[in-house]
C-alpha cells in the first residue's frame, strides 16, 4: 500500500513539481537576466557549475550562456552556493552553486515513470537508496518533493547517469 502510495505521490507531483518556466518563448531576455531576475548576486560564487540538459559545462562557460536563445530554454532551475542538495549531487562541483537549463532541444526519451528509470533519490540533503525512498509514507513522512527531468540523462559527478532526481523533504528533519 505504501509503495503504490509513494508511486501516486511520484506521478501527481511529478507534473506540478518538475520544473518552473521562467519566461515565455516570446522574450529576448539573456540567460544571466533571467537568473538575475531570481536570485541574489550573492547567491552564486565565482564559478557556478552548469548543467544544460542535464550534462555539466566544463568550458567555455560564458560563453555557451551567452550564445543561448530564450527561445530554445525551456526552463532553469538554481541551487545557490549554500544549497547541502546541490553538493549531494554533484559534489564539489558545485560549492559555487549550480544551474540547471534545460532546452527545448532535448528530445525527451527518459520517462521517469518507466521500470527501468533510474532515479537519484535525496532526503534531507543526503543520498539514499530506492528501497529506502520507497519505505517512506508520503502523508506522514514527507513535507516537500520536488522531482527535476530533463528530458535527458543528468551526468552527476561520480559519472553516474540519472534519469530524474527527486528531492525530500522530511517532515522532521
Amino acid at each position: 500500500m505504501k509503495k503504490t502510495f509513494f508511486i501516486i505521490t511520484f506521478i501527481l507531483t511529478y507534473s506540478s513539481y518538475s520544473q518552473v518556466t521562467l519566461f515565455n518563448e516570446k522574450t529576448n531576455t539573456s540567460v544571466n537576466d533571467l537568473i538575475k531576475q531570481n536570485n541574489q548576486p550573492s547567491d552564486f560564487g565565482e564559478t557556478p557549475l552548469v548543467v544544460l540538459d542535464g550534462k555539466p559545462i566544463e568550458k567555455d562557460k560564458s560563453k555557451i550562456l551567452k550564445s543561448l536563445k530564450s527561445e530554445i530554454i525551456a526552463n532553469i532551475n538554481t541551487f545557490n552556493k549554500t544549497s547541502e542538495t546541490g553538493k549531494a549531487i554533484w559534489g564539489e562541483q558545485a560549492e559555487d552553486g549550480v544551474l540547471l537549463i534545460s532546452t527545448t532541444l532535448t528530445k525527451n526519451t527518459v520517462s521517469p515513470n518507466s521500470k527501468d528509470s533510474k532515479i537519484l533519490f535525496i532526503l534531507d540533503n543526503k543520498i539514499i537508496s530506492k528501497e529506502q525512498a520507497y519505505a517512506l509514507n508520503p502523508a506522514e513522512d514527507v513535507q516537500d518533493i520536488k522531482i527535476y527531468n530533463m528530458g535527458s540523462k543528468f551526468l552527476l559527478f561520480n559519472n553516474e547517469e540519472y534519469d530524474a532526481i527527486m528531492v525530500l523533504t522530511s517532515k522532521t528533519k
